[in-house]
């Protein structure tokens, strides 16, 4: 609109003379006016068409919008009651091969045998492990093979914001398959349980880390899971889990847990501060991790 209102004033301006001093320069001055706002007229009613048809691709949009909402309120709810019943019933069909209930008072080191019940083989289960963080302690889950291979970690480090799930090799190196570090390191609720779900298969690995208790009665984000084959696994007739504080050998948890069979009692490290002190306050005199429970099914579990 700008454009043709100077490109008019140009011509009025250039013609003016003429107009003075020539009375057929004054319908030619006429004749340019009337183009220049038929054409500003003209350009008036395709940008109000276009405007129209902007408005109504809006107005389908929010319709379909409030379609696909209506429709997801139905279908979300009925695809997780079936999701819901699909896993129960995996569940009642699995034998229990572990299914401990903790007390939540009880610090870490946890430690529990899992029976094999076949000869040496590839262990097929799989383990579910809720707990409570009371306070940031780095800690460390594994599933250890003839007490001495790790063919699953997942050590926390809430220093460096570090989590990593891994195992270790045939000639027990480290070998880190996921790392999720800054940006991705998991944030973990204080004083609300959370799951570590780990399946062995063969010679894979699965693993879902849970930030929230798993309740199939409310729908919820299914989290990212994590796997890896490997060539490193053999046989075996003994696997053990292990949830260890931090810089604590699998050794030494075995050791801590025979002692606690014999009635000994154990003496728990406590730091000093009057922040520390505070922390543990504020979450109900607890801290730490606690382990709630431990279940080992033995089979798979499509979850």
């Amino acid at each position: 609109m700008k454009v043709i209102f100077v490109t008019v004033l140009v011509i009025s301006a250039a013609l003016l003379p003429k107009v003075c001093g020539d009375e057929g320069s004054l319908s030619e001055l006429t004749s340019v006016l009337r183009e220049s706002f038929g054409n500003l007229s003209s350009r008036r009613e395709l940008w109000f068409d276009n405007y129209s048809a902007l408005k109504k691709v809006i107005q389908t949009d929010e319709v379909q919008l409030k379609e696909l909402l209506f429709v997801s309120k139905m279908a979300i709810p009925l695809i997780w009651h079936l999701y819901a019943n699909a896993v129960a019933a995996q569940k009642a069909a699995l034998p229990h091969l572990v299914e401990e209930d903790v007390d939540e008072t009880r610090s870490l080191p946890f430690h529990v045998p899992i029976p094999i019940d076949c000869p040496p083989c590839f262990p097929s289960v799989h383990i579910e492990i809720t707990m409570k963080l009371h306070s940031q302690e780095n800690f460390q889950i594994e599933l250890l093979k003839d007490n001495k291979q790790q063919i699953f970690f997942l050590s926390f480090d809430f220093n460096e914001k570090r989590a990593v799930f891994g195992n270790r090799d045939r000639e027990l190196q480290y070998i880190e398959r996921v790392v999720l570090a800054q940006d991705e390191f998991p944030v973990i609720p204080f004083d609300q349980p959370f799951r570590v779900n780990i399946q062995l298969m063969d010679d894979c690995v699965f693993a879902v880390l849970w930030l929230m208790n798993l309740d199939l009665a409310q729908p919820m984000p299914l989290p990212k899971k994590h796997h890896w084959c490997t060539m490193d696994y053999t046989p075996t007739n003994s696997c053990t889990l292990n949830i260890l504080p931090e810089q604590q050998t699998a050794a030494a948890a075995a050791t801590q847990h025979s002692s606690e069979e014999e009635g000994e009692s154990i003496e728990e490290e406590d730091e000093d501060g009057e922040e520390e002190e505070s922390e543990v306050l504020q979450h109900g005199g607890q801290r730490g991790i606690k382990v709630i429970q431990a279940v080992v099914y033995g089979g798979l579990l499509i979850q």
